[in-house]
């Protein structure tokens, strides 16, 4: 009421001072005051009737605005009295059901409501019936022609004055495409589901193989009196095997995470070994040779076969070693060299074959073949053959081979004087023997060997086991890899492309593919690949069909 007052005595101020430009002949001041009343009066009426005209064109521009927002807006609009009926609705609401606007004012919104979603509407408009809070749910709606979507509902109640129900108001959004979406990725959610365990299954199959060759592999490096150990790219020992605790003295707690050089006392001979490991990592080739050790018993000589270690992007990160003891036959040979008779007591005795031979040179001094002049009873036992068919015979017609076995390195020994020794595999006789050469005057050489047969299956054995460890090990990486992708996976194809490049990387295979079969047709065609792949997918024609073309690895 104030601010109406305010207003008035506004508009009479205002009349007021119009009504003092105009003239009127009064000539009666009493009745010039009464006509002043009037004409401010009427001039007020007319100020009023101005800003009444402004005020009804505002409210219509405004109307025009609200009818434009609410008739275009994208979401549906309705309004409900308390029976729930449609009082009024937008464009957008009329579309979405496809019925014209007219025909649903005054019409039961419930019948735009799908039959088993109508409790659930009951339930959500009374129950904020005598409140204006905002609620919303979810309800399948129907379309012309008995067709229905899936339509968000926000609905607030509007009260009167006391605070009485007047009406509903509800905003419809269509979310048939998100409900399509939500469908679909708790599908994709299962498939992914099923997916993990069938990989968890088989990573968990894997595991257990690879527990099996783990036992293996420790079984052969407990038993084995040969020394076995690996080391990181620093020579730190970070495994070995009860032999090499046996022989330096020391426990695993001992020896794990220091080098050669920090376990020995005399300094020499851990930095040659060091300079040894360094020389076989960086150039990545394997090495057999001969290495001074100190262990509890004092100095020995062991012959080594160290083998540079890979991971998986084929980066040396270490070392694999196996060592065995030779000194007792360092020492032999040693006293071979000293004294005739000290050799010739362990000529007989010692568990080595023993052999003398004798070049035979042609007219040009060639050396052409080689006489055995002498043999010991070890030489009888490891290579079966009587002294009386072995002395004094030419290799080349002794040992079924040819040619004399091995005559370019014995020459080389008799011409240098150099003594040597090396492994090899004699064919003839199916065996692996190491031979130590040596070269007591000119013209002859002396053989000492041993059939290390044996050892070299228990060798292979292990770089047998340890190639299937390290294929295990590419193959859990592909697996964790694939794992990894699939969680990822936006869509199957990339998913399945993703796969391949992981078994082409990680497997180091040549070419992967992967096919869908046609229900029709039966047939398997390609759909991703990774590797070399030549138009080789091109040619394929596998069938699930029994027929020449169903045999195969697909078939």
């Amino acid at each position: 009421m104030n601010s109406e007052n305010v207003k008035n005595n506004k508009l009479r101020k205002k009349a007021e001072e119009i009504d003092k430009d105009r003239f009127y002949p009064i000539d009666d001041l009493s009745k010039d005051e009464l006509i002043h009343e009037l004409r401010v009066h009427q001039i007020e009426l007319e100020l009023q009737n101005e800003e009444l005209k402004e005020s009804q064109i505002k409210l219509s521009d405004s109307q025009n605005k609200y009818f434009e927002l609410y008739n275009f807006a994208q979401a549906g609009y309705f309004t409900l009295d308390k029976n729930g009926l449609i009082l009024d609705v937008n464009l957008a609401g009329a579309r979405m059901l496809g019925v014209p606007k007219r025909n649903l004012i005054n019409r039961a919104f419930i019948r735009c409501i799908e039959y088993d979603y109508r409790n659930e509407f009951h339930h959500h408009i009374n129950k904020y019936l005598e409140t204006e809070t905002k609620h919303s749910t979810e309800l399948k709606l129907l379309k012309k022609n008995d067709n229905s979507f899936y339509a968000n509902l926000e609905t607030i109640n509007i009260l009167d004055e006391n605070e009485n129900f007047k009406e509903s108001r509800i905003t419809i959004t269509d979310i048939t495409d998100l409900k399509k979406t939500e469908k679909k990725l708790i599908e994709y959610k299962e498939i992914l589901e099923k997916k993990v365990k069938k990989r968890t299954e088989k990573l968990n199959k894997n595991l257990e193989e690879l527990s099996n060759t783990e036992k293996l592999l420790s079984d052969v490096t407990n038993l084995s009196s040969d020394v076995i150990y690996v080391k990181d790219r620093q020579s730190h020992w970070i495994f070995i095997n009860p032999a090499l605790e046996q022989i330096i003295g020391k426990t695993a707690n001992d020896l794990l995470g220091k080098n050669d050089f920090e376990i020995y006392s005399n300094p020499k001979i851990g930095k040659t070994i060091l300079e040894t490991d360094n020389r076989i990592m960086d150039s990545c080739q394997e090495e057999t040779l001969e290495e001074i050790v100190e262990t509890q018993n004092g100095t020995r000589s062991f012959i080594s076969v160290k083998t540079p270690r890979f991971n998986e992007n084929d980066e040396v990160i270490g070392i694999v070693g196996i060592s065995h003891d030779i000194t007792e036959r360092k020492k032999a040979e040693k006293e071979l060299k000293l004294s005739e008779k000290k050799y010739h007591s362990l000529y007989t005795s010692m568990n080595e074959g023993v052999a003398l031979h004798k070049i035979i040179y042609n007219s040009q001094q060639l050396a052409i073949d080689y006489i055995i002049t002498n043999i010991n009873p070890a030489y009888e036992y490891i290579l079966d053959l009587k002294r009386s068919e072995v002395v004094g015979k030419k290799a080349s017609e002794l040992y079924g081979s040819g040619n004399a076995p091995y005559m370019e390195i014995y020459v080389n020994v008799v011409e240098t004087g150099t003594p040597t020794e090396f492994e090899t595999y004699f064919e003839p006789m199916d065996k692996y023997f190491r031979i130590s050469v040596t070269s007591p005057e000119k013209g002859k050489f002396a053989t000492i060997f041993e059939d290390i047969t044996e050892r070299k299956k228990a060798e292979e054995t292990l770089i047998e086991t340890l190639k299937k460890y390290n294929k295990v090990n590419r193959t859990l990486v592909a697996l964790r890899h694939s794992s990894f992708v699939m969680m990822h996976a936006t869509n199957e194809i990339s998913y399945l492309e993703d796969v391949c490049k992981i078994l082409v990387d990680d497997c180091g295979y040549s070419m992967v593919w992967i096919g869908l079969t046609d229900k029709e047709s039966k047939k398997v065609n390609p759909v991703v690949y990774a590797g070399f792949e030549e138009d080789y997918l091109k040619t394929l024609n596998i069938t699930l069909e029994d027929t020449e073309y169903g045999h195969g690895p697909t078939g």
